[in-house]
């Protein structure tokens, strides 16, 4: 797949790939079991219902933020085109489980531990929704807006109070929710836009020397590095950006760091959790790309990053369709972030 992963190829790769992606996202999001409901018993007794009626539009694809990945994925290649013969379905999918009814239930079960992870995923469903071009598909957007509004105040309370920032390669990393919050907080919350801001200063701005040689551990599906550097890439004027990055990614001779440069490598028969490095080598070609187009069109740093994003995304590229529901459930999330998110 390595002739469909560079440069304009990436599109090429969504106009082949779109209608498979889609009946894996269609599949995943009314797949209500295997189920994993972490659940804080605090004033609530009895047994727990079942997912789809705590969640009606998010009871799929085994946890809550993967079901919104997977709303996601389905607007995302409805707006593009790319579905093929699935739109149909996924149009009828996305009118029942967005329906104000469904999504009033979830604004009542609305996932705490989901922060910040599932909201800012939540943020991004919300933001495709409005750039849908169909006047049937706007009641979609309006009835999800006060469930994201609902996430925006508590995705800024958090930020605003944490001491510390989380680091590592898994859900709770911050620098990646920030950077897929930011885009529905600048067109929705001044909030939640001051709180990623203020939060970015406190945290990040003053990092050098990135710890890259210490990635992957063995179940990241984000790069702490890569995360960080691509959530500055959005915040940051190009000139304080191009000198982050000299202080933060780069050596000094200009180098990217090796552990970044080659795609992770994966063992046989991976465990649910080691199969995440299949992910990591997917967002990793998505931030990759972020920070090499921040960059100017001259700067030698860019074909390093993009050649970088190239090798990765070939490595996982062929398993997001026809494996096992261990990475079926959620990688195809970070294929369509990285062939049709990507500048």
């Amino acid at each position: 797949m390595t002739d469909l992963v560079a440069g304009g190829s990436r599109l090429t790769l969504a106009r082949r790939e779109g209608p498979a992606w889609a009946a894996v996202a269609l599949a995943n999001a009314t797949r209500e079991f295997p189920r994993l409901e972490p659940v804080l018993f605090e004033a609530r007794e009895g047994s727990l219902p079942r997912p789809r009626l705590a969640h009606p539009s998010f009871y799929g694809s085994f946890d809550w933020h993967s079901a919104v990945e997977m709303h996601w994925v389905m607007a995302r290649l409805l707006h593009l085109k790319l579905a093929g013969s699935c739109g149909p379905a996924l149009a009828d999918l996305l009118d029942r489980h967005l329906a104000p009814e469904a999504v009033e239930i979830e604004a009542g079960n609305l996932p705490r531990f989901e922060c910040p992870y599932g909201y800012a995923r939540l943020f991004k469903l919300a933001e495709e929704l409005e750039l849908l071009e169909e006047p049937a598909y706007a009641r979609w957007a309006r009835a999800l807006s006060p469930l994201a509004a609902l996430a925006a105040t508590a995705l800024s309370r958090w930020l605003a109070t944490s001491a510390y920032p989380v680091r590592h390669g898994l859900h709770q990393n911050t620098a990646f929710s920030c950077s897929l919050a930011l885009g529905y907080a600048r067109r929705h919350s001044a909030e939640l836009e001051t709180a990623i801001a203020e939060a970015v200063r406190r945290w990040f701005v003053g990092d050098r020397r990135c710890p890259a040689g210490y990635e992957p551990s063995g179940s990241d599906f984000l790069s702490p590095s890569l995360t960080e550097a691509a959530l500055l890439a959005q915040l940051l004027a190009p000139e304080d950006f191009s000198a982050f990055l000299d202080g933060f990614l780069f050596d000094e001779a200009g180098e990217l760091p090796s552990s970044l440069a080659s795609p992770v490598v994966v063992s046989e028969g991976a465990d649910w959790l080691g199969s995440h490095l299949h992910g990591l080598n997917l967002s990793r070609a998505h931030c990759l790309l972020q920070v090499a187009a921040a960059l100017a069109p001259e700067d030698e740093r860019r074909q390093q990053l993009e050649e970088a994003a190239g090798r990765s995304a070939s490595a996982s590229l062929g398993l997001v369709v026809g494996s096992d529901y261990v990475l079926e459930h959620w990688l195809v999330a970070y294929a369509v972030l990285y062939a049709t998110e990507t500048p």
